[in-house]
C-alpha cells in the first residue's frame, strides 16, 4: 500500500527520543531544524548529540536547555537514564515518539506501552523495525536554500536506495539553486499579493484556477523571471473582469498566452 506523505510543522511541539546513539544521530539533523521540543533519554548520550545541548541546567538524571527557543535547534531536555514507562508523562502530549535503539525486544515493550496509553492514534517509529511504525523517515532532498523540501520514501524497503535517489535530485539542481531559491520567492509573494486582492470565500476557485495557470505557463523554467508587480495588476484586471461578467472561474481567454507572459510580465534580466 502507498503512504500518505505529509509535511509536519513541528515548531514547539513535543518530541521523544529514546536512544541517542548512531541511529538517534541520523534522526536528530532532520527534527532540530524544524524548531520541535526534542526530549531525548539515553543512559548514553553520542558525543556529537551532546553539542546539540549546550547551556544545560541539571537536576538529577534530567538536564535543561536554559537557553532553548525553536530558533535555536538545539535539543530541549536529556533524561541520561534507561527508559522506564513512567516518563511519557513528562509532557502531556508528545507529537511523535521515536525509538531508536538496538535492542528489539526492549524497542516492542516501549511500543506496546505507548499503544497502551495513548493508541494506535500516536505517531511513533521503531527504528529497523518496520511492523512498529506508522510513519517511516524518507531521505529528504533541500532545495532552494530550503524553501523546496522533497520526500522520497521507498515505505521501509530501502531507506538507502532512496538516499541515492536524493543525491541525484540534489546534484542535478545543483547548479540551478539560485533559480529556483527566485521562482519560489516569487510564487510566494504572488500567491500572498493575490490572496490579498481576491479575499472573499468564493473568491477561492478563481484564484487557485489563475495562480495555476499562471505558473504552468511560466514553467519550471521561467519562473524566476516573472516580475510580480506587473503580475499583480494583471490580476487586478482579470478579477475586477470575472466580477464585472460574473465569471466564477478564470479561463484560457482571460489570460495571456505563455509568449505574452514571457515578454510582457518578466524582470529585466
Amino acid at each position: 500500500m502507498l503512504s500518505l506523505q505529509l509535511a509536519h510543522r513541528l515548531q514547539g511541539s513535543n518530541i521523544l527520543l529514546i536512544g541517542a546513539g548512531e541511529v538517534a544521530l541520523t534522526r536528530i539533523p532532520k527534527l532540530l531544524p524544524t524548531g520541535c521540543k526534542l526530549t531525548i533519554i539515553s543512559p548514553l548520550i553520542h558525543s556529537k548529540i551532546q553539542e546539540t545541548f549546550p547551556n544545560q541546567v541539571s537536576n538529577g538524571d534530567t538536564s535543561i536547555n536554559g537557553n532553548w527557543t525553536p530558533k535555536s535547534q538545539q535539543t530541549y531536555r536529556i533524561i541520561r537514564d534507561i527508559y522506564s514507562r513512567d516518563q511519557l508523562d513528562i509532557e502531556p502530549v508528545w507529537s511523535i515518539i521515536l525509538v531508536c535503539i538496538s535492542d528489539h525486544i526492549v524497542s516492542k515493550e516501549i511500543y506496546q506501552d505507548v499503544q497502551n496509553k495513548y493508541g494506535s492514534g500516536q505517531m511513533i517509529n521503531v527504528a529497523d523495525v518496520p511492523p512498529l511504525c506508522n510513519f517511516y523517515f524518507g531521505a529528504n532532498a533541500i532545495l532552494a536554500n530550503g524553501h523546496i523540501q522533497l520526500l522520497i520514501s521507498t515505505n521501509g524497503l530501502s531507506p538507502r536506495f532512496g538516499a541515492l535517489i536524493r543525491d541525484d535530485i540534489e546534484e542535478r539542481y545543483d547548479s540551478h539553486a539560485v533559480q529556483l531559491d527566485e521562482a519560489i520567492r516569487k510564487l510566494g509573494e504572488l500567491r500572498e499579493t493575490v490572496r490579498t486582492i481576491a479575499c472573499n470565500h468564493d473568491d477561492v476557485k478563481l484564484r487557485m484556477t489563475w495562480i495555476k495557470e499562471i505558473t504552468d505557463r511560466f514553467g519550471l523554467a521561467n519562473c524566476y523571471k516573472m516580475d510580480v508587480d506587473k503580475l499583480a495588476h494583471l490580476f487586478t484586471d482579470t478579477y475586477s473582469y470575472c466580477k464585472q461578467e460574473g465569471i466564477p472561474i478564470v479561463t484560457s481567454d482571460n489570460i495571456p498566452s505563455k509568449e505574452d507572459l514571457l515578454s510582457q510580465f518578466t524582470t529585466a534580466t
